[in-house]
């Protein structure tokens, strides 16, 4: 983290839950699979007498396939706030970055938390983009605001103290109680 007075950023990983657990461990398991099945198939074929030969493929074709793959199953989101601008990424496997959204804090028609009597407005919203680590965070807020299509985008993301402070000051509408981070 970055310590400026004007500049916030965080980091947080994915949890393994729902459909994201069930693709990481089917991924696994096809990793697991894919040699046996290999020698099983070629072992079947009349290249069996060959089948010690091909062994040594399947060691060097997972070593490029699980880095090509297994980072789809390894996701962080990163929001950063920087001169009025938040901007969320998603990381893949702690080395690619894809950009998701970028935001003028000012332009937000709503920054809540995702509870009481402000869960309905994000649930209202046409898209939905979860930058956060789960859904059933207890500090979850949301960013509501509308793109260029003139649709409503909420954005849930696990906040600081610090963004919210700096959310608070960029856009009076932030609606701000403390959270367990810092």
């Amino acid at each position: 983290m970055i310590d400026d007075v004007n500049h916030a950023e965080y980091i947080t990983v994915k949890k393994y839950e729902g459909a994201y657990a069930v693709a990481r461990v089917l991924m696994i398991i096809g990793y697991v699979l894919f040699p046996i099945v290999g020698v099983v198939a070629i072992a079947a074929t009349p290249l069996a007498a060959f089948v010690i030969w091909f062994i040594p493929l399947f060691p060097m074709m997972l070593s490029i396939i699980v880095p090509l793959t297994y980072r789809y199953v390894q996701i962080e989101y990163e929001y950063s706030i920087d001169a009025g601008i938040i901007t969320f990424s998603e990381i893949y496997g702690r080395r690619s970055r894809k950009k998701k959204y970028e935001v003028k804090i000012g332009d937000c028609i709503a920054i809540a938390p995702y509870r009481d009597q402000y869960k309905e407005a994000a649930d209202s919203a046409d898209i939905k983009y979860h930058a956060c680590s789960t859904m059933s965070n207890p500090d979850l807020y949301y960013l509501l605001f509308e793109d260029e299509d003139g649709r409503k985008v909420a954005i849930f993301f696990d906040p600081i103290n610090k963004a919210l402070k700096l959310m608070q000051f960029y856009n009076r509408n932030t609606v701000v109680v403390p959270v367990s981070v810092g």
